[in-house]
């Protein structure tokens, strides 16, 4: 990127932009007296000449920390062009309403570069023929050129200020409007020559008559103070100035450093050197496709698709990882693969693969499809949640649920916010341990679920460099979705919440093991189900009592929840020892953070379903032993997605599948997530149950590695295998 015309070589830190441009409050009364003077009289008065001077400097500073950012910022050259061409687009609207000639020509040379590489090749063709036209009006047509310069070449409807329009605009106004409109055209005798005609030539005298009876009725408004200038456009133009200037005092473009990947405001996306968005350099761009045009003829100047800019909209739009391939709609597929199979004769054959992209009965949009936690507890607790906390109690508060509990009004500072942590906390008691969620440590089984949280959010927040004395966040929800404003806000959060003697505690991964360590020496205050999962699994006869609790507020569906508070022995003593023993496989296998829900089943249906086969009972077991064998898992998980899905005991999952799709097709309207998952799917999805049960009931001290339980690590991201193997036959 060459720097502004004039502007030196030069670097600047972000850290020396106020003392480059600091002007005082006297100097800023100085000019907005000036400048009121200027209005009323019209001219600058000598004396002045000193106030104006400050200007002058600022205007330099301004000038010469453009340049550097422009060089060394690619973000900031990409917001620092587009102040540019809106400058432009003023300069060319200045020159419609004031008819000046000279104006209009410049604003659409400057058109030109940008137009060239944005897929307007005809306008850009057209408008240069037009400007080498113009540049020769003084020789050609030396008259219409001294009408031009008069300001004739706009059309003015009224003799005020800034009142000029251009032709085709005066067009779409008065002709096409009349003829559209009822009594002309369209809605006329017809549009025959013999009518248009007519039309046309009646226009000028139907004009005076409207004229006249405007006068006699005194109906038409006289006015000499143009629309735009009227007390209301200005109070709304200042509200939208307003606004833009709050949301850039939040998301300043300038305060990325970044020299090498452009950065979205807005979504936080940010470019990679394979994505190729040069969206930055597009004038730069338009100049050199000027230069290819020069000595051309009309239809050979065109500009090819490689040629084009490149916006932040083909990184969001399309994967820049060539490895990615296409995504296909799992629905066709399958109803393909079915009907290939229909004329093979081997449509039985076939339901022993899975025939979709990723199992959906686990995935949607291949992301692991989201349990309903609570379902679980309200099956076996739901007469258990109003007990009644002793007097004295340690309470052990989950950080995920703080965070989403307390809700701050944007925009609000980073004390304030603060401060509203400190106020919740400190309500429940001064002696209070916080137990936060690790991030940052490496690709984690919980990546998915942060994938799905961010994708679910509305929007995401670009990134913030946050500090105790950061002002204007924005919303809670956008802001969090953005894993690296979480991680930042944790830890400030963690410093203060220390600095006023409370205990943080921050896991080296999921916190909820942490919270049940903690929770086996004290009485606990928590919110998310996994902890009372793992509380009813780990407490023993001889410990404390432990007590699972959480407030009244909505949940993100706006849902009321009501507040609950439920003692673990007594969950415990309802449910038996032996459901107890199978809770952490039950939870893991209807869907948590790390495992995928089962389309249709819900975990209250698979713990009474388990609950009452004791053989089931034994393959729970299994799935939760650290020592067993990674076929032994398998068979567990394949012989339970049989009994859920009502299959016997000596049927396969492939001749559940194929019976089940025979039904399905004959009754109701099919949707492939409604069938079993096949064996190879069932088998990824319990060696994922697998390593989330071992990982809980060691409390996260397991040697296991997910690379070995059905995860891979693709572009440091912890993803799920979907299947082994093929998904359909050859």
């Amino acid at each position: 990127m060459h720097a502004e015309e004039g502007c030196p070589p030069q670097t600047i830190a972000m850290k020396d932009m106020p003392e480059q441009l600091s002007v005082t409050e006297m100097h800023i009364l100085e000019l907005e007296s000036v400048y009121k003077q200027t209005c009323c009289s019209g001219y600058v008065a000598f004396s002045d000449c000193d106030s104006l001077a400050v200007l002058s400097q600022q205007h330099e500073g301004v000038r010469s920390l453009r340049c550097a950012l422009k060089d060394q910022r690619r973000t900031a050259r990409l917001w620092i062009t587009y102040i540019d061409l809106i400058d432009v687009l003023r300069q060319f609207i200045i020159g419609e309403r004031t008819g000046n000639w000279l104006l209009h020509l410049e604003s659409l040379q400057s058109m030109l570069p940008l137009s060239s590489v944005t897929g307007h090749a005809n306008y850009t063709r057209s408008a240069g023929i037009y400007l080498q036209q113009m540049q020769n009006l003084p020789q050609t047509h030396p008259w219409l050129y001294d009408q031009f310069m008069r300001g004739h070449h706009v059309t003015r409807r009224s003799d005020r200020f800034l009142a000029g329009l251009s032709p085709d605009l005066c067009i779409e106004q008065t002709l096409m409007r009349s003829g559209k409109r009822q009594g002309g055209l369209t809605h006329g005798r017809g549009m025959t020559k013999t009518v248009r005609t007519t039309w046309l030539s009646t226009l000028t005298e139907c004009s005076t008559v409207h004229d006249a009876m405007v006068n006699l009725t005194e109906v038409g408004k006289h006015t000499v103070e143009h629309v735009e200038v009227t007390d209301a456009c200005i109070k709304r133009d200042r509200q939208d100035v307003d606004k833009i200037l709050e949301y850039f005092h939040t998301y300043s473009p300038f305060r990325f450093s970044d020299s090498l990947r452009l950065i979205s405001l807005a979504t936080g996306v940010a470019t990679s050197a394979t994505d190729s968005v040069n969206c930055d350099m597009a004038v730069n761009l338009g100049y050199v496709a000027q230069q290819r045009w020069d000595g051309k003829c009309f239809g050979d100047a065109k500009v090819s698709k490689s040629e084009k800019t490149k916006t932040l909209s083909a990184v969001t739009n399309k994967s820049a990882d060539s490895n990615v391939g296409t995504s296909i709609d799992p629905h066709s597929l399958f109803h393909r693969l079915i009907l290939v199979a229909e004329r093979e004769q081997s449509i039985k054959s076939c339901f022993a693969y899975e025939l979709t992209p990723y199992p959906m009965a686990l995935f949607k949009d291949s992301v692991m499809r989201k349990p309903d936690k609570p379902c679980l507890y309200r099956d076996y607790a739901k007469d258990l949640c109003d007990e009644t906390l002793p007097s004295t109690v340690q309470y052990v508060i989950d950080g995920e649920y703080l965070l989403h509990k307390v809700r701050s009004n944007p925009p609000a500072d980073m004390r304030t916010i603060l401060s509203l942590f400190d106020g919740y906390v400190h309500r429940f008691s001064n002696d209070v341990v916080v137990v936060f969620d690790g991030y940052g440590s490496g690709p984690s089984v919980k990546d998915q679920e942060h994938l799905r949280c961010s994708t679910s959010c509305g929007s995401v927040a670009p990134s913030r460099n946050l500090a105790e004395d950061t002002t204007r966040i924005g919303p809670d929800e956008p802001f969090l979705a953005n894993m690296k404003n979480k991680i930042a806000f944790i830890q400030i959060l963690k410093q203060f919440l220390e600095s006023t003697g409370l205990c943080v505690i921050q896991a080296e991964g999921d916190a909820d093991t942490e919270i049940v360590s903690v929770a086996m020496q004290f009485a606990i205050t928590a919110a998310r189900l996994v902890a009372l999962v793992l509380l009813m699994f780990h407490r023993q006869s001889a410990m404390s009592e432990v007590f699972f609790c959480s407030e009244m507020g909505q949940s993100r569906g706006r849902k009321t929840c009501s507040s609950k508070c439920i003692r673990i022995s007594s969950v415990q003593n309802k449910i038996g020892t032996k459901a107890c023993e199978q809770m952490l496989a039950v939870h893991a296998f209807g869907g948590c953070d790390s495992t995928s829900a089962i389309f249709g089943h819900g975990k209250g249906s698979i713990f009474k379903l388990m609950d009452k086969n004791s053989a089931l009972h034994d393959h729970c077991l299994t799935l939760q032993s650290s020592s067993a064998s990674v076929d032994n898992v398998k068979a567990a998980g394949i012989k339970l997605f049989a009994a859920v899905y009502g299959g016997k005991a000596d049927e396969s999952l492939a001749e559940l599948r194929y019976s089940s799709y025979c039904s399905m097709t004959l009754c109701t309207r099919f949707r492939p997530e409604s069938l079993p998952p096949s064996d190879s799917a069932a088998a990824m999805h319990a060696l994922r149950v697998h390593y989330q049960c071992v990982f809980w009931a060691t409390l996260g001290r397991t040697t296991l590695s997910p690379t070995d339980w059905g995860w891979k690590i693709q572009a440091d991201v912890m993803t799920p295998v979907h299947l082994e193997g093929e998904v359909a036959p050859y």
